[in-house]
């Protein structure tokens, strides 16, 4: 099943750009991707369009895209990948996606976070 729906805010990349991104981001970013994570699932595609930072005050950041998103470890990446998306080091098309995988992204995500203040 697919549900979809509309949600008021910015790609990360946008809110970025525009200085628009709210002291707590980096700790509800953590949450999301604990929350996911504790779940047992990856989302695979952890990127700054994929994150939409959102005016609620209670939850500040989403994750869209779940399209390669499924159980760590059982979910392979899709037999094509874009060239312009950068994975972590080491993943290649029908690999499992894993847990460390989404991690390496989040880290790239909060080091370009911190540097754009």
């Amino acid at each position: 099943m697919v549900v979809m729906d509309y949600i008021e805010g910015l790609m990360l990349c946008d809110a970025l750009e525009r200085q628009e991104v709210p002291a707590n981001f980096l700790a509800h970013l953590h949450q999301a991707g604990a929350h996911l994570h504790g779940a047992g699932f990856v989302l695979g595609d952890l990127r700054q369009p994929n994150i939409i930072v959102t005016p609620d005050d209670e939850i500040i950041v989403r994750l869209i895209d779940f399209d390669w998103a499924g159980k760590d470890g059982e979910v392979p990446y899709p037999i094509t990948i874009s060239p312009d998306i950068l994975l972590p080091e080491g993943v290649a098309e029908l690999m499992p996606i894993e847990k460390q995988h989404d991690l390496s992204n989040l880290a790239c995500i909060i080091d370009l976070c911190r540097r754009n203040k």
